[in-house]
C-alpha cells in the first residue's frame, strides 16, 4: 500500500512546486472548490483506480458549522461526507477530476480539508481507456486525527452536499454522472442509486 502522507501534509508541501488532485466529492463541483483552488481553474475527468469512494468521513463540528451542511430537516445521522478508501487493487475504480493545486492554494487547501491524510493513485483520461496513466494525489480520511474517530460506517448522506456532489458531476457531463452513481457507496457498502430511492429523493 501506497504510503499515506498525514495531514497537514507540511514536508510534502515544502518540498512540491504544485501537485495534481484527485477530486471525487464536492472538488468536482468548480463552484464549491475555486475559493480554495483559485489558482487553477482546469478541470479534466478521469478514472481513478485502485480506490472506493464512500460516505463515510464525519466532519467535525468547525465543519459541520458550514453553510453547505445545513440541513435542519434530518438529524445527525445524515453528515456522512465522501472518503476514499485506498486499496491499490487496478479492479476498484472512482471517476473524478484532475486539476493542479499550485503553491498560492496550499494554505487555503489546508484549512478546508480538515484531517485528510493524501495518498498517490494513478489516473486515465476518463473518456480514453487507451490514455497514459497520470499520478495524483487523493484525500482519504484516517480513522482518527487529533483523537478524534473520523470514519462512520453508519452515516448517511449529508443531502445537501451530496447534492452539491453530484451537481458537480452531472455538469461534467451525463455520462460522467452515472459512473459517479455506480462507483459511490455508503459506509454500509450500498449504492447511492439505491438509498437515493429509499429517501424518495429527486435531483
Amino acid at each position: 500500500m501506497n504510503d499515506l502522507i498525514i495531514y497537514p501534509w507540511e514536508k510534502f508541501l515544502e518540498e512540491s512546486k504544485g501537485f495534481n488532485l484527485f477530486g471525487y466529492g464536492s472538488l468536482i463541483n468548480q463552484y464549491s472548490s475555486q475559493e480554495t483552488i483559485s489558482n487553477s481553474t482546469q478541470l479534466q475527468p478521469v478514472m481513478g483506480f485502485g480506490i472506493k469512494r464512500v460516505l463515510n468521513y464525519d466532519p467535525d463540528e468547525n465543519v459541520r458549522s458550514r453553510s453547505i451542511y445545513h440541513d435542519p430537516e434530518r438529524g445527525d445521522e445524515y453528515f456522512g461526507v465522501f472518503n476514499l478508501e485506498y486499496t491499490g487493487n487496478i479492479q476498484d475504480k472512482a471517476n473524478g477530476v484532475l486539476r493542479k493545486v499550485e503553491t498560492g492554494d496550499f494554505e487555503n487547501f489546508v484549512k478546508r480539508e480538515v484531517g485528510y491524510s493524501l495518498v498517490k493513485i494513478r489516473c486515465q483520461d476518463f473518456y480514453n481507456s487507451s490514455s497514459p496513466f497520470t499520478d495524483a494525489y487523493a484525500l482519504v480520511a484516517p480513522q482518527k486525527f487529533n483523537g478524534r474517530q473520523l470514519v462512520n460506517n453508519e452515516l448517511l448522506p449529508n443531502v445537501p452536499y451530496y447534492k452539491l456532489c453530484r451537481d458537480g458531476s452531472r455538469y461534467v457531463s451525463e455520462k460522467f454522472l452515472e459512473v459517479w452513481l455506480d462507483t459511490s457507496f455508503l459506509g454500509n457498502g450500498k449504492n447511492v442509486r439505491d438509498w437515493e430511492k429509499e429517501e424518495g429523493l429527486i435531483f
